[in-house]
């Protein structure tokens, strides 16, 4: 095997020998180009973006190429909003106006359509985290390629200009058995199976990857291997692809390199390229058919068609050492302006160029490139519209953030880098609140918040005008300074006065001063990022902010050990590894929390510890400091409670669940309890057993500033948007009330208290957010939450709330909450009994 190094840039060959069979490959062309062919040639997309994402796209007028074109620029900019709207609608009309799919110069057929758009999708399901969806996408465009089907019709001009070229020596391309057609197939199943191939692996079936390397190494050996065939870099961009997966970084090189080429071919190819160079195919006549059928010119064809392979290049360059040509490819993209449209290799080289400059030790240039891959990041993501896609989005962009934070500790930047630790979260529930909170304020328009709302709303209208005249593919469009000057002010403005609309509008980054004003002078908040490779801690409080990197080998293991001790329910077995855990994740700076309450903002595995029973080796975590949990340090600003609200009490208990076994006696007796000591507090409703019914909870919480729900809570790690609380059914409702349903309440209540089974667990989902029954009331406007890590004792939990309830009739909640556990402790020492429940949110 003779190989031959390129590098991004010199990997793509001239295309005037190729032309013919690279301008079936960027099908359909109509007989005229279309301005979004064009577009799609010349790299200049963005305004197609921008059409899109304002919807001034009339999907009806595109014919059918057009409109998968939009889709697939669409995904290439990561723009997901506007693809989805995209790809519905594609979907409705696909395949329902035969005739768009047969007219043009080279017309494609169905079976291309369906092809081409199950690639599109499962491209889609990829990024944002569906493995499932991506495979099953991938397997329909797998078996088009492997059936006997025509994926285009070449008129009778082309077929004759194509009989020329070739001196007659080839089939009728338009004969499912032709060598044009199998070529064109094998091109799409070389696709389809790199698809598959990041599908399988991120379902972790590498059984199933082995099998498609060995597919695609037999359509390799059974190819034709010219560089005048396009099948070959498409195939050994694909097996390239399957070892990156896997970190085979070398084979992964050799693939894309690698020339299995005879000397004879070689010089066959060479002599064919000459001749069609200075030949027929002449640059001028090149030039003139390429610009005539795709609005293009060869040289910006060449760089559209060939970026996928100029960047895998790149990174697997990288990754195997060859560091010089790294940098040439990376730069190569990021210097050349018809990358931009391409957000996820352009995320790509300014990611590789930071690991660069970092092993050069230019750790400001590191920063810099850091820098502009999260904006890329953060642009798309507020692109996405649910935030379980927002989830899936992030997963496999936390290490730039990891890298960002570690560079700004490394040159003192305490505060720098705890704004990119926030940042690294997917911070779909910051989004969720967001566009709530902009959602409770349009339905209070009416109402003496009029003004305020009335004016948001212009300057947003404003905004949108401002966008929309600015979009690239207006021909009128105003480059001027001005507008650019407007949009700052109207930003500014918004950020004064109605900064809870911003990130409908733009990617916000942490406001640590502002955050700074919801902590009181007695707190800390203690920040932890990082995994088993690097966990850091910082403590933010009225002195600043400061950093430590903590001990993390073993973190989650240890634990997982500590809350399996601690379900013993007896002994002090458990005392060890609350030390050694105090000692890691407390201990590096005690001296600088000492006599503060805390606020915690877990990381990780973290999210499932329980503080409070900690132990520096002579007493608790909750008998030296109050605690409060927070999901992220961005979440204060949202759920911060003005004064004045309801100060009702809505008390369930033991809802009748037609299961004895399922019966909550000790619930019952302390909701009782609850309600009547609060009664001259504001008042407290009493709902027992079938009282206690979800169609309660729906249609009345929302007057009530305390929910004391005492039932069973179930934690559904497979489906946390399906954990649940159990109540009584009715005629209206089943009695489950999901986190799903717990989204639609609108709730006023202050305090949610969740006496019940495992409810303040979450899944820790991509990106940190943590999806479960807190999240839920959070969104739904719960100030803050009371809930358990465990399944908690009857009786215990009992006791616990009641000296809850007595304490914050005069204490703010986490100190309410703090000597309650304490008072518990007494009758019940063991941590299992007391150190399960946990306050989330606001004081």
């Amino acid at each position: 095997m003779t190989n031959r190094t390129t590098t991004g840039a010199a990997a793509a060959r001239p295309l005037r020998s190729k032309l013919l069979l690279a301008l079936a490959a960027i099908l359909p062309l109509a007989g005229c180009v279309t301005a979004t062919e064009q577009a799609r040639n010349t790299g200049q997309t963005q305004g197609v973006v921008a059409d899109a994402a304002s919807g001034g796209i009339d999907y009806a007028a595109l014919n059918h190429s057009d409109h998968m074109l939009t889709c697939t620029i669409l995904l290439n900019a990561r723009h997901y909003q506007a693809l989805d709207e995209c790809i519905a609608v594609f979907e409705k009309r696909k395949f329902a106006a035969q005739e768009g799919l047969t007219t043009g110069l080279v017309a494609v057929t169905p079976e291309y359509y369906e092809s081409g758009f199950a690639l599109l999708k499962a491209k889609r399901a990829t990024e944002l985290g569906e493995y499932d969806a991506a495979a099953q996408e991938a397997q329909v465009a797998v078996a088009v390629g492997k059936s006997r089907k025509a994926l285009v019709q070449v008129n009778s001009g082309y077929s004759m200009l194509s009989g020329i070229m070739s001196f007659g020596l080839v089939s009728p391309p338009n004969d499912p058995d032709s060598e044009y057609q199998k070529t064109l197939r094998n091109i799409l199943l070389a696709d389809a199976y790199s698809a598959l191939a990041t599908a399988l692996y991120g379902q972790g079936d590498m059984a199933g990857l082995e099998q498609v390397r060995a597919a695609l190494k037999q359509i390799y050996a059974d190819a034709r291997l010219s560089n005048q065939n396009p099948l070959v870099r498409h195939l050994k961009h694909s097996l390239s692809h399957t070892y990156f997966l896997t970190g085979e970084y070398e084979e992964s090189y050799d693939w894309l390199v690698r020339d299995d080429r005879s000397g004879l071919l070689q010089l066959l190819d060479g002599v064919g390229e000459a001749y069609l160079t200075i030949g027929v195919l002449s640059t001028p006549v090149s030039e003139a058919m390429a610009q005539a059928i795709t609005g293009a010119s060869t040289d910006d064809l060449n760089f559209i068609n060939d970026l996928p392979f100029s960047f895998q290049i790149c990174v697997t360059a990288l990754e195997v050492g060859r560091v010089d040509q790294a940098r040439r490819c990376f730069e190569a993209i990021l210097d050349d302006p018809r990358s931009l449209p391409f957000g996820e290799y352009r995320f790509g080289a300014h990611y590789g160029m930071a690991r660069i400059t970092r092993d050069e030790g230019d750790r400001a240039g590191a920063v810099a490139h850091l820098a502009r891959a999260i904006e890329l990041i953060e642009s798309q993501r507020t692109s996405i519209l649910t935030e379980k896609h927002k989830l899936g989005f992030i997963a496999d962009k936390q290490d730039v953030y990891r890298m960002q934070v570690d560079l700004l500790l490394e040159s003192g930047d305490a505060a720098g880098a705890l704004e990119y630790a926030e940042r690294a979260k997917a911070r779909a529930l910051i989004d969720l609140l967001a566009s709530r909170s902009d959602m409770l304020s349009a339905e209070a328009a009416a109402g003496p918040a009029a003004p305020q709302a009335a004016e948001r709303n212009r300057l947003l209208a404003e905004l949108a005008e401002i966008e929309q005249q600015a979009r690239i593919a207006l021909p009128d469009r105003d480059r001027s300074v001005r507008v650019d000057e407007r949009r700052a002010v109207i930003l500014t403005q918004l950020r004064q006065s109605h900064r809870q609309a911003l990130p409908l509008v733009q990617v916000q980054k942490p406001d640590l001063a502002d955050l700074g004003r919801y902590l009181r002078p007695d707190e800390a908040m203690v920040v932890y990022f990082g995994d088993a490779d690097g966990l850091v801690g910082f403590v933010y409080d009225q002195a600043g902010i400061a950093a430590w990197r903590l001990e993390a080998e073993d973190l989650d293991l240890m634990v997982e050990t500590f809350r399996e001790q601690l379900a013993r329910r007896t002994g002090g077995g458990y005392r060890a590894m609350a030390k050694r855990l105090h000692d890691r994740l407390i201990g590096p700076f005690a001296d600088r929390i000492s006599g503060k309450s805390l606020v915690v903002v877990p990381h990780g595995k973290l999210h499932y510890l329980p503080f409070a029973a900690l132990f520096d080796g002579n007493t608790h975590l909750a008998e030296r400091h109050a605690l409060r949990v927070l999901p992220s340090a961005s979440v204060l600003s949202y759920i911060d409670r003005a004064p004045g609200g309801p100060t009702g009490m809505m008390a369930l208990g033991n809802p009748a669940l037609n299961d004895p076994a399922l019966d909550l006696p000790g619930a019952e007796r302390e909701a009782a309890t609850i309600s009547a000591e609060w009664g001259g507090s504001g008042g407290a409703d009493l709902y027992l057993r079938g009282q206690a019914t979800e169609t309660v909870v729906k249609t009345g919480a929302r007057g009530y500033g305390i929910l004391h729900l005492a039932s069973h809570g179930v934690f559904d790690g497979a489906e946390p948007l399906a954990s649940r609380l159990l109540l009584a059914p009715d005629g209206q409702n089943d009695g489950v009330l999901t986190v799903r349903e717990i989204y639609d309440l609108s709730l006023s209540a202050d305090l949610v208290t969740l006496s019940a089974c495992e409810t303040g667990l979450g899944e820790i989902a991509n990106g940190d957010d943590i999806i479960g029954l807190t999240r839920g009331f959070l969104y739904a406007g719960a100030g803050s939450i009371v809930s358990s890590l465990w399944t908690v004792s009857d009786a215990s939990t009992e006791v616990l709330m009641k000296a809850f309830y007595r304490n914050l009739k005069t204490l703010p909640k986490a100190e309410a909450l703090r000597r309650a556990q304490l008072e518990t402790a007494q009758a019940y020492p063991h941590p299992y009994h007391w150190s399960a429940f946990q306050l989330s949110g606001a004081l």
